[in-house]
């Protein structure tokens, strides 16, 4: 029988709630260098360009990034807390998700054990998935995942490390798609800062819920 939010088989072009959590609920991201390492490995997957290391001038020259990933996921929503993750996106293909996890899991447990001097897995298992079955659900996950840092105590404005701000700003992050959450709103970015803080977190619960099978 398959496991709670298992998803077997993925379809293109759908939307997909993902989140994580450190083995035993623990802490993974540390330091605010640790939540900066997991989003420069997301950008560095999905931007239009990348910053490589000129050994000759000693400086960062940008470059037109050539992995194909950021061709085939389109991230809406992100949110990271110290033990978890959340992330809200869509893929062209089947499958492109599990590339990007993949992606992005090793090279975060990289980092993570070298620099902490641990040994082995840090996340609870493989990454739990929701797929998106309508509009309004869109919408209330985009909320959701905004409103995560209030367990913190933390408002959504004044949490750093979630897309909120860039959803309340223009941003220069080609690797975070707002349209498509704006376009519900008239592209009015304080409309939608108004729709998240008055969202009540309650409302939605993944963890209840089971994922589309095909």
């Amino acid at each position: 029988m398959p496991s709670k939010n298992s998803v077997k088989v993925y379809v293109d072009k759908a939307y997909y709630h993902l989140f994580n959590r450190g083995i035993n609920k623990q802490n993974i991201f540390l330091e605010p260098e640790d939540f900066l390492k997991f989003i420069r490995i997301i950008a560095n997957l999905l931007s239009e360009q990348k910053a490589i290391f000129n050994l000759t001038t000693l400086k960062f020259d940008i470059v037109l990034n050539d992995n194909k990933l950021k061709d085939l996921i389109r991230l809406l929503c992100y949110s990271l807390m110290p033990n978890h993750f959340h992330l809200l996106l869509q893929q062209k293909n089947p499958e492109d998700i599990i590339k990007l996890m993949q992606s992005a899991s090793i090279a975060y447990t990289a980092y993570f054990n070298k620099k902490y001097n641990h040994i082995g897995p840090i996340f609870q298992g493989r990454y739990k998935a929701v797929r998106i079955a309508s509009d309004e659900q869109l919408l209330m996950v985009s909320a959701y995942i905004h409103n995560n840092s209030n367990d913190l105590g933390i408002s959504p404005k004044d949490y750093k490390w979630s897309s909120f701000l860039d959803y309340l700003y223009p941003s220069k992050k080609d690797w975070i798609k707002t349209e498509q959450i704006l376009s519900f709103f008239n592209m009015n970015r304080e409309e939608y800062g108004r729709f998240v803080i008055s969202f009540k977190k309650e409302k939605y619960k993944p963890e209840t819920l089971i994922d589309i099978e095909d």
